[in-house]
Parts: C-alpha cells; sequence; structure tokens
C-alpha cells in the first residue's frame, strides 16, 4: 500500500472499517447514499435510461421507470457487498454465492481440457471467484481485467480482489502471453467479463445485440480456439438481496456456421436471455454503445 498516496490510503482505511459490519448494517447505511445518487445527482441517468430505451423498444415509460429504480438499489448493494470482500469468510461466500451445476467444469478438466469462462456484468461479478472453491482439479484460475485509468483506485480495487489467494488477476495486455504458459504447463480456467465495450482500437467486429449494434470482444474466442480449451457461459441469477447462484452451460462449436466467431454469437445470445430475465441485474451505466459502427468492420 505504499505507493497509495495520503487521500487514497485514507479511502482505504474507510473501506477497511466499512467492511468489518454485517453486511444487513451496510445495506442500511447505502440507502441514503443510493437516493443521493439516484435522486440528487442522477449518476449517469441520462446513459442508462438511453440504454434501457434502446434496449427495450417493448417497453413503456412506467416500465423503463421501474428498471431504472431497481438497477439503482442494485448497483449500491453490489458496491457494499464488493467492500465486504475485505472481511468475509469463504464459508458466508460458498453459502451467498450458490453453483448449481459444477460438474460441468469440472468434469472438463478432469479431461484435462483448459476453460475459458464467459460471463457478464450481471448480478455482483466480484464474487464470481468465489466458483473456484468448487473446482476439484487442482489448477490455475484467472480474471483478466482492464486497468483503470486512475491507477491508485486500481490499486484499492486490486486489493479488495486479492482476498482469493488461489486467484490471478491478469491485466489485458497480458492475457495471451499468461494463458499461453498456462497452457504449456497443464489444464487452466480463466474467466472474461467479454461484454465491455473494446478498445478504440479494436472496434472491428459488430452484432446486433439487444437491438442495438454493437462492437465485439473476440479475443476469448481466438484465445480458446488456438489453447483448444473449451467455453462455458456463467449464467447468474440472483436469488435474493446478497444471494446469487451460478449456472454453467457449455458453448459448444458448431460444425459449420455463418459466423466467424460463433461462441462470442452464441454468447451475446445467453447473456441477452440472462438480460431479459431481470434486466436490473445488468451494468446500464457502462457506455456500451458509445461509438457508431464503422463502415468497414466485421459482422459475427
Amino acid at each position: 500500500m505504499s505507493s497509495l498516496s495520503f487521500k487514497y490510503k485514507l479511502a482505504d482505511k474507510g473501506l477497511s472499517l466499512l467492511a468489518s459490519l454485517p453486511l444487513p448494517a451496510l445495506y442500511a447505511l447505502v440507502a441514503p447514499v443510493r437516493f443521493v445518487m439516484h435522486r440528487i445527482v442522477g449518476y449517469r441517468k441520462k446513459v442508462i435510461r438511453q440504454n434501457l430505451i434502446n434496449s427495450f423498444p417493448e417497453k413503456n415509460k412506467k416500465e423503463i421507470r421501474q428498471i431504472t429504480d431497481r438497477f439503482y438499489h442494485h448497483l449500491c448493494d453490489n458496491i457494499v457487498e464488493t467492500i465486504k470482500l475485505r472481511h468475509i469468510s469463504d464459508k458466508e461466500l460458498a453459502r451467498r454465492m450458490r453453483i448449481e451445476n459444477p460438474e460441468v467444469v469440472n468434469d472438463i478438466l478432469s479431461s484435462g481440457t483448459p476453460v475459458v469462462l464467459l460471463l457478464g456484468h450481471i448480478g455482483n461479478w466480484e464474487w464470481v471467484p468465489q466458483l473456484t472453491m468448487s473446482v476439484s482439479v487442482r489448477t490455475p484460475f484467472g480474471e483478466i481485467y482492464r486497468p483503470m485509468h486512475d491507477k491508485q483506485w486500481g490499486e484499492i480495487i486490486h486489493n479488495l480482489r486479492d482476498r482469493w489467494d488461489n486467484v490471478t488477476q491478469i491485466p489485458q495486455d497480458d492475457a495471451i502471453k499468461t494463458i499461453f504458459r498456462w497452457n504449456r504447463e497443464g489444464v487452466w480456467i480463466v474467466g472474461f467479463l467479454a461484454d465491455q465495450r473494446p478498445n478504440n482500437r479494436n472496434l472491428n467486429h459488430w452484432a446486433t445485440f439487444l437491438h442495438q449494434d454493437t462492437p465485439i470482444v473476440v479475443g476469448p474466442e481466438q484465445i480458446g480456439r488456438h489453447t483448444n480449451a473449451r467455453f462455458v457461459y456463467a449464467d447468474i441469477s440472483k436469488t435474493s438481496r446478497g444471494h446469487y447462484s451460478i449456472h454453467y452451460h457449455e458453448i459448444t462449436l458448431p460444425e459449420r456456421s455463418d459466423s466467424p466467431f460463433p461462441v462470442m454469437r452464441e454468447y451475446l445470445n445467453l447473456l441477452e436471455m440472462t438480460i431479459r430475465r431481470d434486466p436490473a441485474l445488468w451494468l446500464w451505466s457502462h457506455k456500451r454503445w458509445k461509438y457508431p459502427r464503422p463502415e468497414k468492420c466485421q459482422d459475427i
């Protein structure tokens, strides 16, 4: 923590103190913060509302407003649940993040095949590494992340995620090098939050997603093909406040496909079904559709 400036050290200490509180107390504390964020400041309210209107043209104003209200509620819950990572036991996390069919991943790894795990910003993605506790094969587990522009705040988030000793946080630019090294050594499992907007220099592959032209990350499929990995989608549901479940769906490569990236196409289909099941759980504040579709690009 020595690289943090004074104000960031204070913020980090404050987060640690908050994390010592039980979750019900944190939920109570966040209620006024949610009111300010939603009703007074209006955090990214225009972005959220426009994303919802474009994604659900069949919904009326009242329905969009209801989803928006529930989104702010879930977002604030997500924030305090992430803070709680500092002081939460593996036992409690296992109770709150349930894996419905761990045998899907375990069988693949037991066969000597690595796993590319595809998921989205649904539910509480910061708790997803809990799934490693249900993996019966000793294997490296990595999660790919995009470094934040604010490096000191990024260090604080990195330290929150470091509660899992068996999970390696892999910067996006180091993904290929790290995974290929692991592939030479044996099986592995790496998680990709593949629903973010690609970097500006990689807006080359597009698809229709939630009724909109959407730039798509194709790196996970490219890496998986080169390493002979199998692809698994993690379908996340919120069963109650502070409780989630994951159901695995293996995505298989078809013998023939009109899409150059059929795995990512099927991932989008599955993700859209997850979002439509409970729209408030997705990260609508992300500027997913910031750029128009260029003339030269590839449909997936």
